[in-house]
């Protein structure tokens, strides 16, 4: 029985639930990056703060490369028309700019 075949209360809580988790493995990356950076962020550190399993992250965000490009949209969408200006500043090695550097180096 596939996704659209079922009641539409559990499809609003199944999707709630996934959103609920999406959302705090984003917002706990954010935090993470913001204090130890991009590359000594894991998938342990994750599953260790959010309380999930590092098979649940994956099945979010099957590389962490995944999660940093959603980190990226995500920051673009707060800053607004700042964000270039946000990453761009001198000396800033925290949070967007982190994720910025990021993606440039692909």
């Amino acid at each position: 029985m596939g996704f659209d075949n079922q009641p539409a209360s559990w499809q609003k809580s199944f999707l709630m639930e996934h959103t609920d988790a999406r959302m705090a493995l984003l917002d706990c990356a954010q935090d993470l990056i913001q204090c130890v950076g991009v590359n000594p962020m894991s998938y342990n550190d994750l599953s260790r703060e959010v309380g999930i399993r590092k098979a649940s992250i994956h099945y979010r965000f099957l590389k962490k490369e995944d999660l940093i490009r959603e980190l990226q949209v995500r920051c673009q969408w707060a800053c607004g028309e700042h964000y270039l200006e946000v990453v761009a500043a001198p000396g800033k090695t925290t949070g967007g700019a982190n994720l910025h550097r990021l993606g440039e180096s692909k």
